[in-house]
């Protein structure tokens, strides 16, 4: 632009184009409110933080042009009172860039390098200033203009006026930004004296950044810093970086960071729309190389400034397609995915670069073990990734000084180097360095690397391959440091390496055997025949070998270990491997005696017998002149030889310690000075004491066993079946099993019946209390319940008249005593004998099984005997214990059944027994189903008493041919007729539940029986009785429901009439087998007769005469003739047989028949008209009752008929 005129006119321009001079300006028009309130948007919610624009200016200034041979540089100028100046030495605006920043997204920033890109891609950055600034002054050359973020369309609107200049800045570009709030004036501030040198590391062209705050009306900065980079000029893939930075308040405050550049070209980039023609660009990567790696804090990702922050102490620098708010990259982008493997290249051949050059070359491992954050964005899982990539690469030097994959080499624990300034590992052959990383490294990046620490079964390994004189050609010092190693590694893993040096010369390992420190004191008694190992004295001099030694399982030898050894020895002897004398094995046992501890287990020690053989001390028996039982005595050495202890065991010692030393034998050997009882664990009787049992009276024995208790109940087969069931004598010469035998106390003496019946053990001395230990082994000691099952079991035997009474009981009383605690064994035993005696006093009582005893019940079964009255002494055994019932509906049945099968055809049938049987039957409930099949049989017999005439006879309920007389007079109607049920009437309700539950048809002659009455003489109408009758019609019809019912009801009544006749005959038959057969005739009293339309009620004369009509012998066939419902059958009989109108209307009025309006109908003669009911019917009885009882409502219904 050449004239300032000119410039104004493009300012004047552009608000032509937005309508900003027009009257009203943008604010009259919609489209540019609306427009204006999207910039508003944009300006404050596009980045998160409120001074991004920081960046964007900075950015921008990066961009710029600048003349030929001028330092670029960027001067942001903070005065308190909110203003912010920024000054850029840049060439000044062109037209298009004042178009552009009036715009939006018509950034000029063009791609000059396709391997640089651009940043201003979205031409929106500019707009960030308006989220802390309300007015922003341009100038640049001849442009001098103002945006005013407040008004329409402010944002990208120009007002043409001068700059609002400082003195502390004056450069060709200058930005003026009035900042209104304090809080973003703090944030302003506080953000621009954080900016970090390294903003400079990827800019292209900016290489200075001076910040300063200014108070208001001050020249001179109260702080602020210049921000440099250096680095030579010519560009090479890999670069060392100088930043700078200065205070200018105080000069001598610099911090100054060296950093090593490495770049890479990447090609064949995919297509992006925001990245339009580029396919080639540039990834850069920065390593602090000033400070210690491992110690640095996290780097921010660059897009030529800062994205984020994600954990990674490297910087890295590529063309990312960042997300709108340019403070995120984009995720799922082809674009962004390239580069990212890019970086992982780059990281690589940054590393090689660090090899060859030597710069960071045993730190870079601390780059790539950062600990990423950078969950949730697109570099989530770089640095893992990056790891895996360098595994597969040479890039880890051995010690030998050659590269290596990770996965080759391994790093030596620090504990199993030699300790020097300059470590070595002990096993530092040729062959091992080239495995070993360099110690320079630190191990803990190794390991996250992918190198493997070198385990202690490794190093295990080595030390096996060594042989004995390497291991001895090694120094003190050596083994010292390796025991060392081992101690603080893992001890038991060097088990088998032999490395413990014996005093004979050996090298053993730890899974050799025992082996043992020196003792600090010497001359210990160690017996022939034990081989003890012990450690050299030289090698346990050195604390750390003795301390592995310790730890390897060596002990210090002492008079315990030696024990040790001992019975470690013996553990190998047996009868036919025996390389010992008998002197030897003597010594070994008397050293333990000597020197033994509680804790030892002295199993494995072999004793010697006389003929020299290494034996258990359990097989062996030792007699010497203090022993309780002579042996010799009892077994013989000319019929059976014991294996005795070896003869030196008896020279040991001397008097004082021969007692204890015998003691020892005894108790701790389990030598034995009395003959053994059972073979050890087995059970079965040893031979020598089956001698003692076939060879002498079982009283020698037994009174061995209980002299000797404490000894005989250690024995481990004691209670075994060989010694429970060993024989014995028994009083009367008899012979048993032991656990079968009783011992004869007093106690067992005192039952009368012991001696015949059960054993007694033959023993002189029963009452010796020493013989209650042998209950042990089944010698039963008092009256238990086997000992009352037995007397009983012998009196069973025995013909119940030879049985009292008193002793049966006394029985029976002593099993219930002790079967209580075991009522099982008892229940099981007498249902499996006959051990039930019903009644001693009957001369035919027989023994019974339990089965066929019941406790109490009906004395009508004869197959069912009844303990209760015999026995009451024993309810608890009877009911409780053996589980007597009381006689049930299936012993009823059952009997039954069993009277029907044995009654002989020819004989007379036992119809009493058979009516008492039934009758019983019946009190039972009859309704369970699980008696369907019994009930099933019990209709197939012939059960049933029936009578005619005299005569009885029994037949099943199916036949047909037999009735039940449930009336009196129809009994004696058919008595000498047909085969009546042979009951009591009382009887007959009951029997008639067994028929139901049996499903027999109904019997009764009531319902069989078919009745005719026959008229006989002249017939003669009564008119009084017919018009008394006719009289109560209206009162009748009230039954019927309908009006049309109680017309139809008045007119049937017309035609009832009431006559006489000379005579009635009742006559009366029963249909059997499809024959009539007919009852004697009886004189009848009255008939209901139908002829034609007419009914009649034929009574005799002398019926007639009587002051009331029996209508209950007609009151049935009267309903159903003039059709009333059976419900008001009481009713209707109340109404026939009273006289009294007033009572007749209380009853119906009662049951809610008739109400006042009927029954004034009634009164003029209407007896059509039916008004409704009321809602309550009662019940035709309680209306009778009720009319019949109130003497009140009769009077009410007198006085109200005077009345009307």
């Amino acid at each position: 632009m050449t004239s300032r005129r000119e410039a104004k006119n493009v300012i004047e321009k552009i608000r032509k184009s937005r309508r900003a001079n027009d009257p009203g300006g943008a604010a009259a028009d919609a489209n540019a409110r609306s427009l204006s309130r999207a910039l508003d948007m944009l300006s404050t919610q596009l980045y998160t933080k409120s001074t991004h624009f920081m960046l964007e200016l900075i950015q921008n200034a990066d961009d710029n042009t600048y003349a030929p041979g001028v330092d670029p540089i960027l001067t942001l100028a903070y005065r308190e009172d909110g203003y912010l100046w920024v000054g850029c030495n840049e060439i000044g605006f062109s037209k298009a860039n004042v178009e552009a920043i009036c715009d939006i997204n018509d950034s000029t920033k063009k791609v000059t390098n396709a391997t640089k890109g651009y940043i201003g891609e979205k031409g929106i950055g500019f707009k960030s200033v308006f989220k802390v600034a309300n007015v922003v002054w341009v100038s640049s050359g001849h442009y001098t203009f103002r945006f005013e973020r407040d008004s329409v369309l402010g944002m990208i609107v120009p007002i043409w006026c001068d700059l609002n200049v400082t003195p502390t800045v004056s450069e060709r570009t200058m930005f003026c930004l009035q900042i209104p709030t304090v809080q973003d004036r703090k944030t302003v501030k506080a953000d621009l004296l954080s900016l970090q040198t390294e903003l400079l590391l990827f800019l292209r062209k900016l290489r200075n950044i001076n910040v300063c705050i200014y108070d208001v009306g001050s020249v001179e900065p109260t702080s602020g810093f210049t921000l440099k980079r250096r680095q030579l000029p010519e560009p090479q893939s890999q670069t060392i970086v100088t930043l700078h930075r200065a205070d200018l308040v105080h000069p001598s405050i610099e911090d100054v960071e060296e950093l090593m550049i490495t770049k890479l070209i990447v090609e064949g980039m995919p297509h992006e729309s925001k990245r339009e023609g580029i396919a080639v660009t540039e990834v850069v990567l920065a390593l602090p190389i000033s400070a210690d790696a491992a110690s640095l804090p996290p780097r921010p990702i660059y897009n030529f400034l800062p994205i984020a922050t994600l954990g990674f102490t490297f910087l890295l620098q590529a063309d990312f397609i960042l997300t709108a708010n340019r403070e995120n990259i984009a995720r799922d982008n082809a674009w962004n995915n390239v580069l990212l493997h890019g970086a992982v290249d780059l990281f690589i051949t940054a590393v090689r670069q660090c090899n060859r050059t030597g710069i960071c070359k045993y730190s870079w491992p601390a780059f790539a073990t950062c600990r990423e954050a950078a969950h949730g964005t697109v570099m989530d899982g770089f640095v893992t990734r990056l790891r895996k990539a360098l595994q597969d690469e040479s890039v880890l030097e051995s010690q030998a000084g050659y590269h290596s994959r990770p996965s080759e080499l391994m790093l030596v624990p620090e504990h199993f180097t030699d300790g020097a300034l300059s470590l070595r590992p002990l096993f530092d052959a040729d062959v091992n360095v080239f495995k070993y990383a360099s110690f320079d490294y630190k191990p803990r990046e190794l390991e996250m690397l992918g190198v493997p620490k070198q385990t202690p079964q490794q190093i295990c390994a080595l030390l096996r391959w060594m042989t004995p004189a390497q291991l001895e050609a090694k120094t003190a010092a050596w083994h010292s440091k390796l025991a060392a190693g081992i101690a603080m590694s893992e001890p038991s893993a060097f088990a088998t390496a032999r490395i413990i040096p014996l005093r004979s010369g050996e090298w053993v390992s730890a899974n050799d055997g025992s082996v043992f420190l020196p003792s600090e004191e010497d001359g210990l008694d160690i017996p022939d025949g034990i081989e003890v190992r012990l450690v050299s004295r030289t090698a346990c001099a050195d604390p750390a070998r003795r301390r592995m030694f310790t730890m390897l399982g060596a002990k210090p030898l002492n008079q315990s270990q030696i024990c040790q050894q001992i019975l470690e020895r013996h553990r190998f002897l047996s009868m036919s491997n025996n390389s010992l004398s008998p002197r030897d094995i003597v010594a070994h046992a008397w050293y333990l005696f000597s020197y033994g501890s509680l804790g030892l287990e002295y199993g494995a020690l072999k004793m010697v017998n006389k003929l020299g053989q290494a034996v258990s001390g359990e097989d062996l028996y030792m007699q010497h002149s203090d022993s309780p039982f002579r042996l010799k005595d009892y077994l013989p050495g000319s019929v059976f030889a014991a294996d005795f202890v070896h003869p030196l065991y008896l020279e040991q010692g001397n008097s004082s310690t021969r007692p204890r030393w015998y003691a020892w034998l005894k108790n701790t050997l389990h030598v034995s000075l009395l003959p053994n009882l059972t073979v050890s664990r087995k059970g079965a009787i040893t031979r020598e004491f089956q001698y003692l049992v076939d060879s002498h009276p079982s009283q020698v024995w037994l009174t061995l066993v209980r002299d000797n208790w404490q000894h005989y109940s250690m024995d481990r087969g004691l209670l075994s079946n060989s010694v429970t069931t060993l024989p014995v004598r028994c009083l009367g010469g008899k012979s048993c099993a032991l656990d079968e035998a009783y011992l004869g106390t007093t106690e067992i003496l005192r039952e009368p019946l012991a001696q015949a019946h059960i054993h007694v053990l033959d023993v002189s001395d029963p009452d010796n209390p020493g013989w209650l230990n042998l209950s042990k082994l089944g010698l039963c000691t008092a009256p238990d319940l086997e000992f009352w099952l037995a007397i009983l079991r012998g009196m069973a035997k025995s013909q119940p008249s030879h049985v009292s009474k008193e002793d049966v009981i006394r029985c029976y009383k002593g099993i219930e005593k002790h079967a209580q605690r075991d009522p099982g064994e008892a229940r099981n035993t007498f249902d499996a004998e006959p051990l039930v005696l019903p009644s001693v006093l009957k001369p035919s009582s027989t023994w019974r099984a339990l089965n066929e005893c019941r406790w109490a019940g009906p004395s009508c079964l004869d197959t069912i005997e009844l303990l209760g009255e015999s026995y009451s002494e024993c309810t608890v055994l009877f009911t409780d214990i053996l589980g007597v019932k009381d006689v049930g509906i299936v012993d009823v049945i059952d009997g039954v059944i069993a009277l029907s099968g044995n009654h002989d055809e020819h004989a007379n049938p036992p119809v009493a027994a058979m009516k008492t049987l039934l009758l019983t039957l019946c009190a039972f409930p009859l309704d369970e189903s699980t008696l369907d099949n019994r009930f099933e049989r019990l209709a197939r017999i012939a059960a049933v008493p029936l009578q005619r005439h005299g005569m009885h006879k029994l037949v099943t309920f199916t036949d047909v041919d037999w009735f039940i007389a449930d009336r009196p007079r129809i009994a004696r109607c058919f008595e000498d007729r047909l085969w009546l049920l042979d009951f009591e009437r009382e009887d007959i309700t009951a029997f008639q539940r067994l028929l139901v539950r049996m499903n027999v048809s109904d019997r009764r002659l009531s319902h069989r029986v078919s009745e005719d009455t026959i008229a006989d003489g002249k017939l003669a109408v009564q008119p009084g009785p017919t018009m008394e009758l006719r009289s109560k019609a209206r009162y009748i019809a009230l039954l019927c429901t309908a009006p049309a019912e109680r017309t139809l009801m008045l007119s049937r009544m017309k035609t009832v009439q009431v006559c006489t006749c000379t005579r009635l005959v009742v006559r009366r038959h029963v249909l059997v087998d499809g024959h009539k057969v007919f009852g004697r005739d009886e004189a009848g009293k009255a008939v209901l007769q139908r002829k034609g339309d007419t009914a009649r009620l034929l009574f005799t004369a002398d019926i007639i005469s009587r002051r009331s009509l029996p209508w209950h012998l007609v009151c049935d066939a009267l309903m159903a003739c003039l059709q009333i419902p059976e419900a008001m059958h009481m009713i209707f009989n109340s109404i026939l047989h009273t006289d009294d109108v007033d009572m007749i209307e209380d009853i119906l009025e009662r049951a809610s028949l008739l109400d006042d309006e009927e029954a004034t109908a009634f009164e003029n003669g209407d007896s059509s008209n039916g008004a409704l009911r009321g809602a309550k019917i009662l019940d035709a009885q309680e209306a009778v009752e009720q009319a019949s009882n109130e003497d009140k409502i009769r009077a009410f219904r007198r006085m109200r008929h005077s009345t009307t």
